[in-house]
């Protein structure tokens, strides 16, 4: 958990610089925690249902009402790990902390696999964006939440209604940095027994999220 008052005087600086670039101060207000990003993801899937029923009233009530009673099964993770003094400094140094974190993450050397798997089914948006912002698309994934340490991509299955969202954020005071994740209620329903072995890739794809900044902050030194 960081300190939201020490951290708002850094966001105000940030944003003071890039104003048009962040849509929000971060949507999780309480810190970086999987109750709140949990939160935040029933409130996404929410507000998407509400648009979808003023696009379709004829045919929403009953998605809606299904969307509402499964709320509690829906499935939020966080992790976290300290990096170096310098990655640190550099990471907090930098114009867009969370788009670098994100970029890192997709871009890792551990990532590598499910994107060459992922690729020939997602053509259009295959390539590594140059920067996150708000409504990059990066294969099934479109961010939502970009603000200086935290950036939020929800995601959805073709043809499924198997969703969720990653999370990635930054903790310049404790030099941390973190990756949460959310997963509907579709994916726990068909695949609770894969949770234990999702939280250790989960794991390891944050650890080459940590490995690539770091590999960034000293060669960039």
């Amino acid at each position: 958990m960081y300190s939201r008052q020490l951290l708002t005087s850094r966001l105000t600086k940030k944003e003071s610089l890039t104003s048009c670039y962040y849509s929000t101060r971060g949507a999780l207000g309480g810190g970086f925690n999987e109750e709140d990003l949990r939160r935040w993801f029933i409130q996404e899937t929410s507000n998407i249902g509400n648009e979808q029923r003023r696009n379709r009233t004829r045919r929403i009530n009953s998605v809606i009402n299904e969307t509402t009673n499964s709320n509690d099964e829906v499935f939020a993770d966080m992790f976290s790990h300290r990096v170096s003094p310098t990655c640190a400094t550099w990471l907090d140094g930098r114009p867009h902390p969370s788009s670098e974190m994100a970029r890192a993450y997709f871009g890792s050397s551990r990532f590598a696999p499910e994107h060459v798997i992922m690729r020939p089914f997602f053509s259009q948006h295959s390539s590594l964006p140059p920067k996150f912002e708000i409504n990059t698309k990066f294969m099934v994934w479109d961010t939502k939440v970009v603000s200086p340490y935290e950036l939020i991509c929800t995601w959805r299955m073709p043809s499924s209604s198997i969703h969720g969202c990653t999370m990635v954020g930054f903790d310049p005071m404790s030099r941390k940095v973190y990756h949460g994740n959310c997963l509907s209620t579709e994916w726990i329903s068909s695949a609770r027994f894969l949770l234990p072995l999702h939280e250790k890739y989960a794991q390891f794809l944050m650890h080459g999220m940590v490995n690539h900044l770091e590999k960034l902050s000293t060669h960039k030194n």
